[in-house]
Formats: C-alpha cells, structure tokens, sequence
C-alpha cells in the first residue's frame, strides 16, 4: 500500500466514524513499517514536524521506528534536515541475536520490510486478515 493511498483511506474513515475509534495498523513487529506510515499520516494531518511525529510513535509504540534508514527516509522526504541530536533507539532486545553488525544493529533479515515484493499468497493472507479486521470492527 502507498502511502498516500494508507494517509487518504485513515482520513476517510476517520471522517465517516461517529465516534473516535480506534485503527488498527501494524506490520511484523509493529515498528518500523508501522511507524513510518503513522509519522506520514501525522505529518500530513497534523502540525508536526518529522522529530515530533517520530517522538509521538514512539512514546505510543516504544521503542520506536529503530531502522536509520526509515528514520533517513522520512527527512529526506518532508525535506527536513536530520537534526545530528537525533539516534536510532537500540535493536529490541527480542531483536537481537548473534547477527548483529559492528555497530550493534541489526543484519537484514526476513521481516518484509526491505521494500521486496510480497509473495501473492502472503499478500491473499493479509487481504483476508485485513478483512476480518474491518469486519469484526464494525
């Protein structure tokens, strides 16, 4: 899903809802993917900048978006410059294993979020996971 396409279907349903609910929107663990399309969504309908969106995920969902090139991704997108202060948290501690680089983060791995495609089965999973979720939310 685009991320344009993620920030206009949550508008949408923000706006049809009666009531403030709640939406559900998680990836493998819940934090890079997840953050990064959250912090899009906040920069877009919020008064935030990128550090405060970033802050605000995290603060909800700790640790945070901890992948440098997400947190990379999202300056160079709003074109905002990645203030020096700024560090990745630490790899989760459920994260880590021995197949860690010299730097103490994590080696790429298997969680999809490398931007390769998803297999269409996976893909036909998620669509009917996804389903049941609006489903069983309504």
């Amino acid at each position: 899903m685009s991320v344009n396409t993620f920030v206009y279907e949550v508008s949408q349903f923000l706006l049809r809802q009666k009531s403030k609910k709640y939406i559900l929107v998680h990836c493998t663990h819940g934090h890079n993917r997840t953050g990064y399309m959250i912090v899009h969504y906040l920069m877009r309908s919020q008064s935030m900048s990128v550090s405060q969106a970033i802050k605000f995920f995290s603060e909800a969902r700790p640790p945070g978006i901890y992948k440098p090139d997400y947190i990379d991704a999202l300056y160079t997108f709003y074109h905002e410059r990645r203030p020096e202060m700024v560090i990745c948290p630490p790899t989760p501690e459920w994260k880590r294993s021995s197949d860690l680089d010299l730097n103490g983060e994590a080696v790429p791995d298997d969680d999809d979020d490398d931007g390769s495609p998803i297999a269409l089965p996976v893909q036909n999973s998620l669509q009917y996971l996804l389903f049941l979720i609006f489903f069983v939310y309504y």
